[in-house]
């Protein structure tokens, strides 16, 4: 017999764990309840619930709002244990404990960056990752913190750039945290290029289990268009657990699999995706047992989920069952038949199709690619063991919103969306676009229980024949459905729970013989956006930002309001000191960079004067922690002000990025220092970035000595009052615009740009264009011969860089962003708008047969000169124009007519260059025959630009050719001339192929035949005038060509897919630099001659890769293609000397 001490200590013991599993049970400690994301809960609630409290949160700022494979923060993702709640927030750079009773705080602990993700809760701490590139643990009661982990070194750590308008780390983690059997996993960045990391971390130590940064380069790891290019792995989204393995979502990209023990990674490839059925990737993924849903579709992951025997080639399947299948109408199953010339026999008066023969490697595999390219060596395995068994409506047809399924062992419910595809709206409290509101038709509960069988779908290229394949395919028994608008987000016990903007409601899951009903609702402000049930309560977090605890009890509910971010008005000296410094500087808007927090009223007040995003530096960790306090109870943290650790002599900084640098006491003590003064500088945004300081005549007097010795092209040092300004002034040396859609007034596609050099890091990403530029839906439209349709549907304008500005046309619409920190400026709309020239000052547009001139700055226009404008050069204080059949030159700023020309035929094509106009007065291609001579002639002719007298004229032809069909991507087919200055080199380019060079001061033909403007001639990509640079051009092929004489050199710039490039869109130049989509975005060094990719970056349709005013700006051009590229958004990228060496592909041999 036991002693009754001991018994009562074993019962002690035994009551006090039979309680922790009963808590733990009943918490929500991860995003989706646990590893496997499935979002399911054993534990039920009450069935009737009431309001406890409210929280309302500032609004939501998700990184990529207008992308549904890349938005993982739409809103608040919140944890429960015990009774706290752990609030992330994208926000405010904090996560926020509140008591799950009452709503009140308990503790807020501030990381260095945005924290995005949702935090993993698990024995009394938490863990969470922020986009200052850490994974961070802290206590879960007192917020305390205990350890911080990065995979990257201290060097590294010390590189900032601005991402979605906040100053983040190069390397963010945005691998979103797992945790399993006492190992937390997480990732830190996301361009491959410079190097990403996949981590097993101790969840009790913080030490490293392991780091896999290999995965940053993948040899022919990214798929477009059935061709392998080189790729990598680029976590976006929230890592997931199933078994043994590690799922890690790759934003629009297919996820990676990684062994959780080693960290080996699985042969990996991005799969393709842009076309119907293709596997399509996204930062959702979740699964139980050996099922996995990602991007809405359902994989089996097992040795023998291939094994059920197909039907064989000739077999049938009903129209009718068919149809029924992809979920579409007869009329389009009709319109289907004879689009894709499918097989259709007539049996018992019935239709039905025949089933062809299909490839091992088809749309519906993980892998998709060509006949020539058999699976590499570990892809077999993966084939056969990564069965895609279940293709979602939303990929079926039309990208739409996908399935979010809730999970259990033997069920899968899911609320079937509309296969509308998605949209986006302007919000109406800030006119910022973002996705609208999805709908929904029906709860639907599948039983998960039955094994794979077959179906037959339609599978095929862009463009090509179209074949009815059969594939392997799960056949769910549908146990019921409830007709509902409802969305499921949760289970919890044997009830879903539901919402719908406005609603939230609960949905009992029937019995055998019974059907589903709404056994409860509640009516909220918002749409639901996520839910969790914990600590026998359910929480609700809307789209808009309000979270809602509902419980059993009827109580007095409690509601906390969001603190307010407009600074009460204020008279002190401090107030004056702000309004002193943005008057002598004269910075209204952008970012400021304060070096030293000091007494926290001057940051106050340059906040609430302006409209500055404040960035403080400071070195001291209690003044840190004070102002992020201080800051956050005004409304103002995050959003408007950020506090960072460190100084200029620690941190490594994006350059260009402050409109205005103000100091404290400290920091202005510093300026006695070389170094201080040109990492400063290097800070300051040119065309007028300003540093505004007040300092003693001896420390005024070391700055301009400094400045001096320095020689700080573009520097300018003033006194005004009690402040000495530093500013930058002017372009960057050596910078030049991409003024005009083919570069220059030249026509050159290039620009003259040599401050921007290889090798390149980024400068900035995402961000405020991508935020306002509407996304454009669909391919772009086959459009006559020499019509142009929006660069957001995939062809169209190029953007325009002037003045540090950039102007981007989508529609009637002009969109303008500072192209050194990705902010966005202004729109204006245009009726009718067309071509359009941009200077440091102005903007010239067609508009309606008129030429329109805007304040650059602004966008505020500021003069219209009629004339039925239709293309406009910029050339000095002249503006050069085609105005129906003639030629037009204005003085630009008054509009005063200073000559025109007539046309002889159809009409001008030009170019501008050393105060000459070159232009050829042709026929259009419709008006040439082959039987008359004339209608092929042509002139060119050189004219004085600020005259118009002719100094020279030649004849020249036009051959007649066979009109081509519309086809998509066709460029004009004018005869066109491009400029070399240096060489004083006149090129023509007719048909398709470029013809003839002539001198341009006397128009002597130095040479004569034709070079085909792409090669090989029958590659994808379209046909378009060559690059032309000093001494030589470059044709769409990359084969470089002496100017002078057109002699073709050895040298080929890129040679990949049938000896040219993979990609739509041309590429383009500076004087040093050639960008160009050759899979990957890419560059050329023309120095070296050397080609460096982009790895995971798609260059768009329209060449959107621009270098100019010392920078390459890429903004984001290709949001109407699906294909499985992770990184799709607007960028920019800087000459960075120690990129090369983040990059595994170029700081090691690759084999």
């Amino acid at each position: 017999m036991k002693p009754p001490i001991r018994s009562a200590c074993l019962l002690s013991l035994f009551i006090f764990f039979a309680g922790l599993a009963a808590s733990r049970a009943n918490d929500w400690p991860t995003w989706r309840h646990d590893a496997g994301r499935t979002a399911a809960s054993p534990v039920e609630l009450p069935g009737a619930l009431h309001l406890q409290w409210k929280h309302q949160l500032p609004r939501p700022t998700p990184t990529f709002p207008n992308d549904p494979r890349l938005c993982f923060d739409k809103s608040y993702e919140p944890v429960v244990a015990g009774k706290r709640m752990f609030v992330p927030s994208m926000v405010t750079d904090t996560v926020t404990a509140l008591d799950t009773e009452t709503g009140a705080e308990r503790w807020t602990f501030f990381a260095d960056g945005p924290v995005r993700f949702a935090p993993v809760a698990w024995q009394e701490k938490v863990y969470f990752v922020s986009d200052d590139g850490f994974l961070y643990c802290v206590n879960a009661v007192d917020g305390r913190l205990l350890w911080k982990f990065s995979p990257f070194d201290p060097e590294r750590r010390a590189y900032k750039l601005l991402g979605d308008e906040r100053l983040i780390s190069r390397w963010p983690a945005r691998g979103g945290p797992v945790l399993a059997d006492g190992i937390i996993y997480f990732a830190a960045g996301i361009w491959p290029f410079e190097g990403v990391a996949v981590c097993a971390v101790d969840a009790n130590t913080g030490e490293a289990r392991w780091v896999n940064k290999d995965c940053s380069f993948v040899k022919d790891g990214q798929l477009d268009h059935g061709e392998r290019f080189d790729g990598g792995v680029s976590p976006q989204g929230y890592l997931a657990v199933l078994g043994a393995k590690l799922i890690v979502p790759c934003g629009r990209a297919l996820p990676a699999f990684f062994d959780r023990a080693t960290g080996r990674m699985e042969p990996y490839t991005s799969g393709w995706g842009g076309r119907v059925a293709l596997a399509k990737g996204s930062w959702y993924a979740c699964g139980i047992g050996d099922w996995l849903f990602q991007s809405g579709d359902l994989y089996r992951l097992r040795a023998d989920a291939t094994s059920t025997q197909p039907p064989k080639p000739g077999d049938f399947v009903r129209v009718a069952d068919f149809a029924q299948q992809m979920k579409v109408s007869t009329a389009t199953m009709d319109r289907w038949i004879k689009q894709f010339k499918l097989d259709v026999v007539k049996r018992d008066g019935e239709d039905w199709l025949k089933i062809r023969s299909g490839d091992e490697i088809t749309y519906l595999s993980w892998w998709t690619s060509r006949k020539n390219s058999p699976p590499r060596p570990g892809e077999q395995h993966v084939l056969e063991t990564r069965v895609r068994v279940d293709v979602d409506p939303a990929n079926a047809k039309e990208l739409a919103v996908s399935r979010e399924p809730v999970l259990t062992e033997k069920a899968m419910y899911y609320s079937r969306p509309s296969t509308a595809p998605v949209s986006l709206v302007r919000d109406s409290n800030d006119d910022r676009i973002q996705p609208r509101t999805a709908s929904y038709t029906e709860v639907v509960a599948c039983d998960l229980s039955d094994l794979p069988g077959w179906k037959a779908t339609v599978q095929g290229g862009w463009g090509l024949p179209k074949q009815l394949v059969a594939w392997s395919a799960a056949r769910f028994n549908q146990l019921w459905n409830l007709p509902s608008s409802l969305k499921v987000h949760i289970k919890a016990g044997q009830r879903l729970f539901a919402g719908a903007s406005g609603t939230v409601a609960a949905v009992e899951i029937p019995g055998e013989g019974q059907s589903p009903k709404v056994s409860w609702r509640a009516t909220i402000s918002g749409t639901p956006h996520r839910m969790l049930t914990a600590d026998g309560r359910l929480f609700v977090v809307t789209v808009e930002g309000t979270l809602y605890c509902f419980g059993k009890d009827k109580v007095s509910q409690k509601t906390y309001a969001v603190a307010s971010s407009r600074p009460a008005t204020s008279t002190d000296s401090w107030a004056a000191r702000a309004a002193e410094i943005l008057r002598h500087s004269g910075v209204r808007d952008g970012y400021c960079l304060a070096l030293g927090v000091g007494s926290r009223r001057l940051v106050e007040e340059l906040t609430r004067q302006a409209a500055l995003r404040m960035i403080v530096l400071e070195p001291d960790a209690e003044k840190i922690a004070s102002a992020r306090r201080e800051f956050h109870k005004l409304g103002l943290y995050g959003s408007r002000v950020h506090v960072l650790p460190g100084d200029l002599s620690t941190l490594r900084l994006a350059p260009y990025l402050a409109s205005l640098v103000v100091a404290g006491e400290s920091a202005e003590k510093s300026l006695s220092s070389d170094q201080f003064t040109a990492r400063l500088f290097a800070l300051l945004r040119p065309y007028g970035g300003a540093a505004c300081f007040t300092l003693l005549p001896n420390t005024r007097d070391a700055l301009a000595r400094q400045v001096r010795s320095a020689s700080l092209t573009g520097a300018e040092l003033t006194t005004s009052g009690e402040f000495t300004l530093l500013a930058r002034r002017g372009a960057l040396p050596d910078a030049a615009d991409w003024a005009h859609a083919s570069g220059d007034a030249a026509h050159t596609f290039a620009s003259l740009d040599r401050r921007v050099t290889a090798p390149l890091g980024v400068l900035w990403f995402g961000g405020g264009l991508d935020r306002m530029v509407p996304w454009v839906e669909g391919d772009p439209p086959c459009l006559p011969n020499e019509a142009e349709p929006s660069p957001y549907a995939g062809a169209g304008p190029p953007p325009r860089v002037a003045g540090g500005r950039m102007f981007v046309q989508v529609g009637d619409q002009l969109f303008a962003s500072d192209i050194y920190t990705g902010r966005h400026l202004w729109k204006k709309t245009a009726k009718s708008l067309t071509e359009f020239a941009a200077t440091e000052d102005s903007v010239y547009a067609g508009a309606a047969g008129n030429c329109v001139r805007l304040n650059a700055a602004t966008g505020e226009q500021l003069g219209v000169f009629p004339g039925g404008w239709q293309e406009v050069r910029v050339r000095g204080d002249s503006l050069v124009g085609a105005a129906g059949k003639s030629l037009v030159c204005l003085d630009r700023h008054s509009g005063a007519v200073r000559w025109k020309l007539a046309a002889q035929r159809d009409g001008f094509s030009f170019a501008v260059g050393s105060d000459r106009v070159f232009c050829v007065d042709y026929w259009r291609l419709e008006h040439r025959r082959k039987d008359d001579p004339k209608t092929q002639e042509a002139e060119i002719a050189a004219l004085k630009l600020a005259s118009g007298e002719a100094l020279w004229r030649i004849q020249t032809t036009t051959p007649a050719t066979a009109l081509p069909k519309p086809k998509c991507f066709d460029p004009p087919l004018k005869p066109q001339l491009s400029f070399s200055e240096p060489s004083d080199v006149l090129l023509l380019t007719r048909n398709q192929a470029t013809a003839a060079g002539y001198r341009g001061a006397t128009g002597q033909l130095l040479w004569s035949k034709e070079i085909p403007c792409k090669m090989p001639p029958k590659s994808f990509t379209s046909y378009h005038p060559p690059i032309v640079l000093a001494d030589c051009f470059v044709t769409h092929g990359g084969e470089v060509i002496d100017i002078a004489t057109g002699e073709s050199s050895k040298t080929q710039l890129w040679k990949k897919v049938n000896a040219g490039r993979r990609g739509c869109g041309r590429a383009i130049a500076s004087a040093r630099l050639l960008t160009v989509r050759d899979g990957n975005a890419s560059y050329c060094d023309l120095e070296t001659r050397t080609q460096t990719f982009l790895r995971g970056i798609r260059a768009g349709c329209t060449s959107n890769l621009i270098p100019a005013d010392g920078i390459v700006t890429a903004p984001h051009y290709s949001r109407h293609c699906n294909c499985n590229w992770p990184l799709s958004f607007s960028a920019a990228f800087v000459t960075m000397p120690e990129a090369p060496a983040w990059d595994l592909a170029l700081s090691k041999e690759v084999k």
